[in-house]
């Protein structure tokens, strides 16, 4: 018997997505000096505003719930910005740049992405075109995040041998085995819901999966891995359910069936060999 999870939705801390892919949270666009088109009244009227709302990042959040909340924040400041006479001009400009400066999703753009905004007012298509390159980081982070810590936990489990890791930006695939041949295989997707993962054990024969997998889960939930959707099943598959389970099967049973064989071989061999020197020292005797 082994034990599979699949369908499972998994999201880390945004500090952590963040480290994970070496950014740091809340580093954005330094300041609105740089938007040589507002007047210095502006800018400073515009980092007024900023520090009167005060809006902190959030803790733990998807890329589409970051959307969302950017969405609403920017209704929130274009209200405002339109309120003060020396804003209300590039009042839904500022806004957008607010906006994704208190977005989680600002710390997932680089330099070159922030200065489209200093020569010229954003407008929607620029906008959008920067949050969809903001939030497909942000997922891609996530996954990078979510494949580390299966593999910190799988190790501690006692899974140390990394047999296979492929890292791409559509998925990343790990392998962990034990000194038993048995593995943990590891599917994870960038998605802005967060990522998906599925889970499977191979190798087991009997029911001392279900307790491996109680703590490679307990493990990502101490690694403060937000686990959501997970179907989790037993099978009769030594080989896995899962695609990458299937590709990357290697047998431990059929590894000592062989190294058995050969040895029986080499027994074989050996008795041979010695009735061999029996018979010819039969032969001299008589």
């Amino acid at each position: 018997m082994s034990e599979a999870i699949t369908g499972g939705i998994a999201a880390g801390a945004v500090a952590a997505c963040a480290a994970a892919v070496g950014v740091v949270v809340g580093v954005g666009y330094g300041a609105y000096r740089g938007l040589t088109w507002l007047s210095e009244q502006a800018q400073l009227e515009a980092e007024r505003l900023e520090r009167e709302l005060a809006i902190p990042l959030p803790t733990h959040v998807t890329s589409n719930e970051a959307r969302q909340q950017l969405s609403e924040r920017f209704a929130v400041i274009q209200k405002n910005a339109k309120q003060n006479r020396l804003l209300a001009p590039q009042g839904d400009a500022i806004a957008r740049i607010l906006a994704l400066r208190t977005s989680p999703l600002g710390s997932f753009l680089r330099d070159s992405d922030w200065n489209k905004f200093c020569t010229a007012p954003p407008s929607v298509n620029v906008f959008q075109n920067v949050l969809r390159k903001a939030s497909k980081n942000f997922a891609f982070a996530n996954a990078v995040l979510v494949a580390q810590s299966v593999v910190e936990v799988a190790v501690k489990e006692g899974f140390a041998h990394q047999r296979v890791s492929q890292a791409g930006e559509e998925k990343q695939i790990l392998v962990l085995e034990d000194t038993e041949g048995r593995a943990l295989v590891a599917e994870v997707y960038p998605s802005d819901d967060g990522a998906r993962i599925n889970l499977d054990l191979t190798g087991f024969g009997d029911g001392t999966c279900h307790t491996v997998m109680d703590k490679i889960l307990k493990g990502l939930a101490q690694k403060d891995i937000r686990l959501n959707n997970v179907h989790r099943r037993s099978h009769f598959r030594r080989e896995g359910e899962t695609e990458s389970a299937r590709k990357y099967w290697h047998s431990p049973a059929k590894q000592r069936h062989n190294i058995s064989g050969s040895r029986r071989s080499q027994a074989h061999d050996e008795l041979r060999r010695r009735q061999g020197l029996a018979a010819i020292r039969a032969k001299k005797i008589n």
